[in-house]
């Protein structure tokens, strides 16, 4: 199995992978978090390969060493969108979308042309300290298979 670094991303890839995940992190912890190590390697381990996707706002806080909060959403959506545009043009492997927390719940708002399916690690349902507003839309809106783990 080959791990490779390019610039907001960390692959973990088979030598002869049967479809590709982009595995987003959560708001608080970036792409080589241990659980998102531990997770890609179980996924790499049952011949997926794995693509570590890193949000601008986890990239500049890995170069200054500064916390930021999360892009907003319709920047989340579009730099997502962005990656799934260059993976699916990489070769013909199934594309899948998945993410912990908040990179689940960007995954699951993604338009699904180029995905497979939608997988979610944890799904945040309401935002912090507001348990009243539910985060469902996306969820009742999905036109591509979604797991929620």
């Amino acid at each position: 199995m080959s791990k490779t670094v390019a610039s907001g991303s960390l692959r973990n890839s088979p030598k002869q992978p049967t479809a590709r995940v982009l595995f987003c992190h959560g708001a608080g912890a970036p792409m080589d978090s241990q659980f998102m190590d531990t997770m890609a390697a179980l996924l790499s381990g049952q011949g997926l390969d794995v693509v570590r996707v890193e949000f601008p706002y986890m990239a500049e806080r890995r170069l200054t060493g500064k916390r930021r909060p999360p892009n907003p959403m319709p920047q989340l959506l579009e730099f997502l969108e962005q990656q799934v545009s260059v993976w699916s043009a990489f070769d013909q492997l199934p594309l899948f979308v998945a993410g912990k927390s908040m990179g689940g719940r960007v995954a699951a708002m993604l338009a699904c042309q180029e995905v497979s399916a939608v997988i979610a690690l944890g799904y945040p349902l309401h935002p912090v300290g507001k348990p009243e507003k539910l985060r469902l839309e996306p969820l009742l809106a999905r036109q591509c298979p979604l797991l929620i783990v």
